[in-house]
């Protein structure tokens, strides 16, 4: 997500899912597959000044890396 005014607080993007990347300006978050419609949609109709909104898939090397991590720990 970029933001397209000032400074978004990270609270405000709590709601729509796991903060990954975030640093006022621009978010990356991650919800499951299955809510992407409905966290889309309520981004888009929130009140946040959202200038561009990319959904992607999760790579097949992260998934292999958040695997290996798990089985880690």
């Amino acid at each position: 997500i970029l933001f397209s005014q000032s400074r978004v607080p990270r609270s405000a993007l709590e709601p729509f899912g796991r903060i990954i990347d975030f640093d006022g300006y621009r978010c990356q978050l991650e919800i499951p597959r299955d809510r992407v419609k409905e966290i889309a949609s309520g981004l888009l109709s929130s009140e946040l000044p959202i200038a561009d909104l990319s959904i992607d898939e999760v790579s097949v090397a992260e998934v292999i890396r958040h695997l290996f991590r798990d089985h880690k720990n």
